[in-house]
């Protein structure tokens, strides 16, 4: 096979994987949203108050074009691998985000009620839109990430 054509399709399998990472992160964007709520109210003395029409605003991009990446440069660590240890990275990826995500969550929690001055005992009433879910997302996706992107460069600068 030609050299430009195998680039061509190389291109457009990880313009794919990232296009299905994009989706991805566009249908767990509830999900993820429900499980911060979820850390806030589990580890902090935090109040949440829903207007009867509530619907979460995810709205910075910055959350689809990082998780589109991530996943694609996950992918790619994991290309040529042998199944057992594409299915340990996996493993590993999900434990990674969710240390990330409750542990950059639940600083989140305590930085707002560290500012709040007018708070009784230490609990705080939010607005479920005070937060900012697509930093947390980010955040959390690109720490879990990191590990396998930093073993890929070391890896390849070694041989």
């Amino acid at each position: 096979m030609n050299k430009s054509i195998r680039i061509i399709l190389k291109t457009i399998a990880v313009l794919l994987v990232f296009f299905v990472g994009v989706h991805l992160s566009y249908y767990f964007q509830d999900f993820f949203s429900n499980q911060i709520i979820a850390i806030f109210e589990w580890f902090n003395h935090i109040q949440f108050i829903f207007p009867k029409k509530f619907n979460f605003h995810f709205v910075p991009n910055y959350w689809d074009v990082a998780f589109g990446l991530c996943f694609t440069l996950f992918i790619i660590t994991l290309y040529q691998k042998k199944l057992a240890s594409v299915m340990v990275n996996i493993i590993l990826v999900l434990v990674f985000f969710s240390i990330g995500m409750v542990s950059v969550s639940t600083l989140d929690a305590y930085l707002k009620i560290w500012e709040c001055t007018a708070c009784e005992d230490n609990v705080i009433q939010l607005n479920a839109n005070d937060i900012n879910y697509a930093m947390l997302t980010t955040i959390s996706t690109v720490l879990s990430t990191l590990p396998f992107v930093i073993k890929k460069w070391l890896w390849k600068r070694k041989s």
